[in-house]
């Protein structure tokens, strides 16, 4: 089971990573998975693509490119300097911002690879993905937006030869499913705070 949800405002984006990705030219989505079936599945953070109705598509960002995005400078402590207490107050809130952001979003984020095993407990992770557009895109644009993802089948039953009317089975080996990529379309739903 794959769903998705797109984080669609501010508003939303600082509640879930602490700051606005999308004024920063990403595009923040959460996705929930859950194997309810037989086999494992590899998945791969590189595999996951937001589609818009007009064509476009974005490719997901890895954490540490969103998180140096994010940083803050120390810049504004050190032109302080010379008023000592305030200057290290800033400081240390600026490090503790960074700190708390790049911890929220490697805690959140998917890995780059995942094996999924059936009977793994349900997850929600975090993608951000890049848009060249920045924040100048309409978010209307989003209305229709669908996240497609290509996944392996990394293990399966074996597949039994098929019988002939005598009950016997035509002499061609047993495969396993290993390697199989099945490709997921869902629509995102969107996630705006009041």
């Amino acid at each position: 089971m794959l769903a998705a949800r797109l984080i669609g405002d501010s508003f939303a984006s600082i509640h879930h990573f602490g700051d606005d990705l999308r004024a920063l030219g990403f595009v923040p989505v959460l996705v929930f998975l859950e194997n309810r079936g037989e086999h494992s599945f590899e998945i791969r953070r590189s595999g996951f693509r937001i589609v818009l109705e007009n064509g476009d598509r974005f490719e997901t960002m890895p954490p540490r490119e969103v998180i140096s995005s994010l940083q803050r400078s120390k810049v504004p402590a050190y032109l302080l300097a010379p008023l000592i207490v305030p200057s290290i107050l800033i400081a240390r809130s600026i490090e503790e911002y960074n700190f708390d952001v790049a911890r929220s979003l490697t805690l959140k984020a998917l890995p780059s690879s995942l094996r999924f095993e059936n009977g793994n407990a349900p997850l929600c992770r975090a993608l951000s993905f890049h848009d060249p557009r920045g924040n100048e895109r309409p978010f209307e644009e989003f209305q229709s937006a669908a996240l497609e993802v290509v996944v392996e089948v990394v293990g399966g039953r074996p597949q039994e030869a098929p019988a002939t009317p005598g009950g016997d089975r035509i002499g061609q080996p047993a495969e396993n499913k290993v390697g199989t990529l099945v490709q997921f379309t869902v629509g995102l739903s969107r996630e705006e705070l009041p």
